[in-house]
């Protein structure tokens, strides 16, 4: 789940923590008092605004995650009909005070049923900010496959479906190709490609354009060949290319 709330009173620390987490996973943060202050100026405090608001905030998260990054939404949250507008999240709730400055949102707070995350305590954000991230990401050992997918086809799938069944989380980087012939679909069209294949069941992220791989004595990590049978490597995307009708769809 790459969509997070941080949730909880005003000076519970969620911003704290959020400053923390952001970097940790490259996260787009949307605050409420930013958004209010920028975008939401029509909204006021009665229950139907800050459900509209919630909405809102849960709308502006999920277009981040469409485009394949994390996402941290700092806002209060305070009611549960108030979460339902924001949608399915990671939910850390920050239940660190009993109390705010904000009497009005005291009396309608209502703690979450449910949370992913309750921190009671906030003494270490950044300790705490590592604990979250290694919560959301897993540990399970990772597997990279780098590539320009145009498009992505049978074999590729296959492949990734091979390491997928080893228990191993993916990482799909996509090459930023410039269009043309040999090129024609672009970042987001290939990225749909893998979205409509494997769901949310891999991460895919954007990568310049680069020619070569270096690395040097101990870093980690090892580049490993994975071999199919005959007949699934002798599918060309060269060919899938060449094949394709003048004027063809190029969804797949």
């Amino acid at each position: 789940m790459k969509k997070i709330l941080v949730m909880g009173l005003s000076g519970s620390g969620k911003s704290t923590l959020t400053k923390e987490l952001a970097p940790l996973l490259g996260a787009v943060v949307f605050n409420n008092d930013d958004v209010r202050k920028n975008i939401n100026r029509d909204l006021g405090f009665s229950m139907a605004d800050r459900t509209i608001q919630a909405l809102r905030m849960g709308w502006l998260c999920d277009q981040v995650v469409r485009a394949g990054h994390y996402t941290i939404a700092d806002f209060i949250c305070p009611t549960e009909q108030t979460r339902l507008a924001f949608g399915a999240c990671f939910t850390i709730f920050m239940d660190t005070v009993k109390s705010s400055r904000f009497p009005d949102t005291d009396r309608i707070f209502e703690p979450p049923q449910k949370a992913d995350i309750v921190l009671q305590h906030f003494r270490q954000p950044r300790e705490l900010a590592l604990m979250v991230r290694d919560r959301l990401i897993g540990t399970k050992p990772k597997s990279m496959f780098i590539g320009r997918y145009q498009p992505l086809h049978d074999g590729h799938v296959q492949l990734i479906e091979k390491v997928l069944a080893e228990g191993r989380e993916v990482v799909v980087a996509l090459r930023d190709t410039t269009i043309s012939a040999d090129n024609p679909f672009t970042l987001a069209e290939r990225r749909v490609m893998f979205e409509k294949a494997f769901g949310n069941r891999i991460q895919v992220i954007s990568i310049p354009d680069i020619n070569e791989i270096c690395h040097g004595r101990g870093v980690g990590w090892s580049v490993r060949e994975i071999r199919l049978d005959a007949e699934i490597e002798a599918i060309s995307a060269t060919a899938i290319r060449r094949d394709a009708l003048p004027g063809e769809s190029r969804s797949i």
